[in-house]
């Protein structure tokens, strides 16, 4: 007999709560969905500024400029390869090599693409400049052997430091990439490497 009336307490204990949850839940109501929603999108957007928003311009993307220390580390390159709008790379020797050794600094004067690189080699014997500006792929052609690359961004300076080089020739690859895209612009070279 007491197991009937725990039953009886219990069962009307869940009803009373079900009913009491029910009757305190949000009510909902539904959207009317035959009218047409719309946004208030006649009303012009405003910031909390007086000042018009703009985006980066090319003219906002310029060269850095450097300070003395820079200036001072910069005497010591032997080389600056420059990168300059319209696809335009070149070569600069500053001083000879003294050594297997390079300093050189990539100068980017251009903010077109999202990254300019410079790839550093060596050719076969019997080829030359005429070779590798002839060939017009963004990889390395069979007869060239790199040694190596260096990524910069768009308007930068870098300075470059590459130690023990084969003796000979070394030659630039000037490659530029961003967006969807991966170009040779032009190789450039050579530098001559002696031996110690």
């Amino acid at each position: 007999m007491n197991r009937s009336i725990v039953s009886t307490l219990i069962a009307i204990l869940v009803i009373v709560t079900l009913v009491v949850s029910g009757c305190a839940a949000p009510k909902t109501m539904a959207a009317p969905t035959s009218a047409a929603i719309s946004c208030p999108t006649n009303a012009p957007l405003s910031c909390p500024t007086n000042v018009p928003l703009s985006c980066p311009t090319a003219a906002e993307q310029a060269m850095p400029e450097i300070n003395g220390w820079r200036q001072m580390i910069s005497s010591y390159s032997n080389a600056v390869i420059t990168f300059d709008q319209g696809d335009k790379c070149s070569l600069k020797v500053l001083n000879q090599l003294t050594g297997p050794e390079l300093n050189y600094e990539i100068v980017v004067n251009d903010p077109t693409y999202q990254n300019y690189m410079v790839v550093y080699m060596t050719l076969d014997p019997g080829k030359k400049l005429p070779d590798l500006e002839a060939w017009t792929v963004a990889d390395s052609p069979p007869f060239a052997h790199s040694l190596g690359l260096d990524f910069v961004g768009p308007a930068s300076r870098t300075g470059h430091s590459i130690g023990t080089l084969p003796v000979g020739e070394l030659y630039f690859s000037c490659l530029v990439q961003g967006p969807d895209l991966l170009k040779l612009i032009g190789s450039v070279g050579p530098i001559e490497v002696p031996s110690e």
